[in-house]
């Protein structure tokens, strides 16, 4: 729906759309055009008319940013960061990038064309070419799950991460009789 005045437009299939879409969420770029994320790529609205970008890799979308370069930035929930380029798309994840989470709940770009993504496992700064991270064990973060940000027009410096005393872990691994699983190996997961 779009709300222009008092009059209100309603887009659906047949009605503005080709398709049927399952949108999930929206952004505005700097001319003010909405940038709309679907199950199956990225929807935008210029000149009257919607404009598909499919990508039908692109699994649940959490959020969406847009950048001074026009650039679309798309947080997924288990596939890392899809940015769309005008026609084509670049991928950050834990394989492609020092992205060591996957999950993305947010995005935010600063008026430095920094990017900011809150994610299940820490606070990452993106500048273009360096990636910061943040997290409990080298920041004053209260967590590493990072459901929401908001940075005001350039954002700070960035602080130096921090060296923190590494904590420990003991225990005991025991079978379902009581006895010790000697030899197990044990296995820390950071994301669901």
């Amino acid at each position: 729906n779009s709300l222009d005045s008092d009059e209100w437009t309603i887009f659906q299939t047949g009605q503005g759309f080709s398709d049927r879409y399952f949108l999930d969420k929206i952004a505005l770029d700097a001319q003010g055009n909405p940038w709309v994320a679907h199950s199956s790529g990225l929807l935008t609205f210029d000149d009257g008319a919607w404009t598909d970008y499919s990508n039908h890799d692109l699994p649940i979308v959490e959020s969406i940013a847009t950048d001074a370069q026009g650039r679309v930035w798309i947080g997924t929930f288990s596939k890392g960061v899809y940015v769309f380029q005008g026609e084509s798309w670049l991928v950050y994840n834990n394989v492609t990038s020092e992205l060591e989470s996957n999950h993305v709940h947010t995005i935010v770009v600063d008026a430095q064309d920094r990017v900011w993504l809150g994610t299940e496992w820490g606070l990452y700064v993106f500048d273009g070419t360096n990636w910061q991270l943040y997290r409990m064990d080298n920041a004053d973060l209260a967590d590493n799950d990072i459901y929401a940000l908001a940075v005001v027009q350039a954002g700070p410096s960035l602080p130096e991460p921090t060296e923190k005393t590494h904590g420990s872990m003991n225990g005991r691994v025991v079978l379902e009789n009581g006895q010790p699983a000697a030899g197990a190996t044990i296995e820390i997961c950071i994301e669901r």
